[in-house]
């Protein structure tokens, strides 16, 4: 299994508000750039379909080559109360893997955050 991917200055947020806790503790931010990571949350009906997961990822090669694309499993929450109430819903990391695989990424990997915001999945444009 491929180590997690170490971004250098920090993380662009894609697919909902950012999480609570950032992955590797880094600060979000606006700007692109080689040594920012772009991190997706995907949608809760999606979590058990690597083929829906994939739709809701951007194309590796739309990308700048070496770009960063980390995947929480944990899926984005709903607005509503009960959605506040419910555990989040969480996406296996071989449907992530399968997910990234199938939009062109390489150096594909999974496992734990290191700084403890939870399970994710990356890929490298």
């Amino acid at each position: 299994m491929r180590a997690a991917p170490s971004p250098g200055r920090g993380l662009l947020i894609g697919g909902g508000a950012p999480p609570e806790k950032s992955p590797f503790g880094l600060d979000f931010t606006a700007e692109e750039g080689p040594d920012v990571a772009r991190v997706l949350w995907i949608s809760p009906q999606h979590v058990g379909d690597a083929a829906a997961v994939a739709r809701e990822l951007p194309e590796a090669a739309s990308l700048p080559r070496g770009t960063q694309v980390i995947v929480l499993s944990e899926a984005r929450r709903g607005t509503g109360i009960l959605a506040r109430l419910l555990p989040p819903r969480r996406a296996p990391l071989e449907v992530l893997c399968a997910a990234l695989l199938s939009r062109g990424y390489a150096e594909i990997g999974a496992g734990a955050c290191p700084s403890g915001s939870g399970e994710l999945a990356w890929g490298e444009a």
